[in-house]
């Protein structure tokens, strides 16, 4: 089965968690178990704690279903957030 590629928007703070997580929910329904996931957070520009908090419960779940997740080209915001936030070991980005 090929991989899924996830695509982050530009920003992901409150006001597009929603949608955002509908779309993830959607997607991650369609996946085989141990189907490898790429999340692109190349564009990624603006996130808050929201969107953190959405991106720690994607991994958990694909982590539940023994999904094998990699992270491409993780922006600056991501990786800056997320460690100031102490979540680089749990969002995997620190081996990205």
């Amino acid at each position: 089965m090929d991989a899924l590629t996830i695509t982050l928007p530009e920003e992901l703070n409150i006001s597009e968690v929603t949608h955002f997580h509908t779309s993830i929910v959607d997607k991650l329904s369609q996946l085989a178990p141990q189907q490898q996931i790429n999340i692109n957070a190349s564009e990624l520009r603006r996130i808050d704690t929201a969107g953190m908090q959405l991106l720690v419960a994607l991994i958990s779940e694909a982590s539940t279903q023994t999904n094998k997740l990699t992270w491409q080209n993780p922006s600056d915001s991501l990786t800056q957030c997320a460690a100031h936030l102490g979540l680089s070991d749990i969002l995997l980005t620190t081996n990205s």
